[in-house]
């Protein structure tokens, strides 16, 4: 009434592990190179933005806004503008 347990032969040696070994660092080298070129690609379009203006956080200086004369006397009824400094 007991039944056998079948357990499936695995190659365990050492060359085997050694091959394995050698298979995980070949792909872990050709990742860590993929991820060089694509910090490089990140580095120079970073420096693109910067030198074409742009600030690091990605936000961009806002533009002065016009008031219409019926805003203009609006904030300085509201005392949100001294129109004597």
């Amino acid at each position: 009434m007991e039944e056998e347990k079948v357990i499936p032969e695995v190659e365990n040696t050492d060359s085997e592990m050694i091959r394995r070994a050698n298979e995980a660092a070949e792909r872990l080298e050709k990742a860590n190179k993929e991820a060089r070129k694509i910090a490089e690609r990140m580095e120079s379009a970073s420096i693109q933005r910067i030198l074409g203006g742009e600030m690091e956080a990605g936000a961009k200086t806002p533009e002065p806004v016009e008031l219409t004369p019926m805003e203009y006397a609006k904030k300085v009824q509201m005392g949100e503008i001294n129109p004597f400094a």
